[in-house]
């Protein structure tokens, strides 16, 4: 019964897909068919490509010494760690305040898809690594060029690029603008009860501890520097939930003026008695050439820069 039921539900399945097909162009049945082989390639090569890993890595491991076994391993971490570097770019550095006030600037534009997404990513990128550049700078004067002569061990080298990353983090979260996000994690964190720092641990002149959380106390002593004292796991969602929050903040202000002009026009419409004509097909062209004659790119470039502090 149950195989009767699958095989006539197969059978209306296909009649539907070669009717839908029948109705389409030849020129746009040839073009799914297409995509549909493109697709099948791309996901049979990827389930090839994790196959294979998964059957050779294993092999290589069990034919191998320990010290093979340990590089396999380290490969294997290195490899894991590459994939999560986008979301590291994306989350951890100037890239989301930038990527998001720029998609601001677009929807105020109201160009549908002007610029393009990957133009916009590609911006923000570059706009990123100019912000970022004292912190690159830093991280590969005291961590990849030591680990690379072999002066330091890959632990120190972690160590050592964090440190500046946190720096930069800690910046853009200190002041009385992103206490609340700072004080919103830390209270969640004296939730999981982790191990409390004593007056020795905590160097009161910067607010840097050693694998402790500091106190209510303390926390409330540093002030402005509480923020270097708390960990990653504290320090980084506080980073994105202010990031997220400035980013909203530019971001209308971004729209104000295109809301104005949105405003104008649709007023002189209605008194016209245009009612059919939508006011964004008039507004756009005055918008973008406020936009460009206000040199608009330099000024919201120069906004998004000089709001990263240093």
């Amino acid at each position: 019964m149950t195989s009767v039921t699958t095989s006539s539900l197969g059978r209306i399945l296909r009649q539907r897909s070669a009717a839908r097909l029948e109705r389409l162009a030849p020129e746009e049945i040839a073009k799914r068919r297409a995509t549909t082989r493109k697709r099948m390639r791309g996901t049979i090569i990827m389930f090839a490509i994790s196959l294979a890993y998964l059957i050779v890595f294993p092999i290589a491991a069990w034919s191998a010494d320990d010290a093979q076994v340990d590089s396999l391993i380290q490969l294997a971490l290195y490899l894991g760690g590459l994939s999560l570097l986008p979301f590291a770019i994306m989350t951890l550095t100037s890239f989301l305040r930038i990527v998001v006030v720029l998609s601001f600037l677009r929807s105020g534009i109201g160009a549908q898809n002007v610029p393009p997404n990957i133009v916009i990513i590609a911006l923000a990128l570059f706009l990123s690594m100019f912000v970022m550049g004292p912190t690159i700078d830093e991280i590969n004067k005291n961590a990849l060029q030591p680990y690379q002569a072999n002066k330091i061990e890959f632990a120190e080298a972690v160590t050592a690029a964090k440190t500046p990353l946190k720096g930069f983090m800690t910046k853009q979260i200190s002041g009385s603008n992103s206490r609340k996000e700072i004080g919103t994690f830390y209270k969640l964190a004296l939730d999981q009860k982790p191990q409390m720092c004593t007056a020795s641990q905590v160097n009161m002149e910067n607010g840097e501890t050693k694998s402790c959380l500091v106190t209510q106390e303390q926390f409330k002593e540093l002030g402005d520097k509480a923020a270097n004292s708390l960990p990653l796991r504290v320090i980084i969602p506080s980073f994105i939930i202010s990031e997220l929050k400035k980013a909203f903040i530019m971001g209308f202000a971004v729209l104000l003026p295109f809301l104005v002009i949105d405003m104008v026009i649709s007023n002189i419409l209605l008194s016209l008695g245009m009612f059919m004509l939508p006011p964004v097909v008039i507004s756009l062209p005055f918008k973008i050439l406020l936009f460009v004659l206000s040199g608009g790119w330099t000024l919201v470039v120069k906004f998004l820069v000089m709001g990263f502090n240093y």
